[in-house]
């Protein structure tokens, strides 16, 4: 009896140690057969980060149309993705693409409203808009939003007084360009605008003054 219980014992043991290795054998095969998570990414495309920066060079080797390309598609498999939106406004505004320039730069604003990439190029794209005939409202909007948010950023100023030349108020965009003047005394924006706004008001003489001025 003994014997045979230790056989049995035996025929168990050797049974165990033969299923776990046939399990382990079995798990080996199916880690080796599944793919990684990098391999799985690879299968399905490029990431949003390989697009990234492969439109990222593509814009700093001046090949702006291929890099719009590249955004769309990007934007398309990624919606929402903030660098996508914001190399491809960039180079929509290169390409004078402004439809997609504005959509783009309104991604931007959202994503990252302390980016100032969004609201120069959405500014630039609305009055582009504007002067086609569109509603001046969102260029009002963005103008007025942006010397708001980037208060003591010279091009944000300058958008302003320009946005008062638009719209024919030369007092307004008189002011503004004053204040760009003691603001940053060593640029030229407040004169120019000033020099436009009192050209306009048929003020020809302060007009060449400032003109020397600058």
């Amino acid at each position: 009896m003994s014997e045979g219980n230790g056989g049995r014992a035996s025929e168990k043991v050797g049974f165990g140690q033969r299923m776990r290795a046939a399990f382990k054998g079995l798990r080996g095969r199916a880690e080796r057969s599944s793919p990684s998570p990098d391999a799985a990414g690879e299968a399905g495309g490029a990431t949003a980060q390989d697009l990234e920066r492969q439109a990222a060079q593509l814009s700093e080797r001046g090949e702006h149309a291929e890099a719009l390309a590249v955004c769309r598609d990007g934007l398309k498999r990624y919606p929402g993705h903030v660098m996508l939106a914001r190399i491809g406004a960039s180079a929509a505004a290169k390409q004078h693409a402004w439809p997609l320039a504005a959509e783009w730069s309104a991604i931007v604003r959202v994503g990252r409203p302390t980016d100032k990439a969004g609201y120069m190029i959405g500014i630039r794209a609305a009055r582009v808009a504007m002067q086609q005939g569109g509603s001046k409202d969102l260029l009002i909007a963005l103008t007025r939003e942006a010397e708001t948010r980037f208060p003591n950023e010279l091009w944000a100023g300058r958008a302003s007084a320009q946005l008062a030349l638009d719209l024919r108020d030369w007092t307004t965009a008189l002011k503004i360009a004053e204040r760009l003047q003691v603001a940053f005394p060593g640029q030229h924006d407040g004169y120019e605008m000033a020099i436009l706004a009192l050209f306009q008001m048929r003020r020809i003489d302060e007009s060449e003054t400032r003109l020397a001025e600058a």
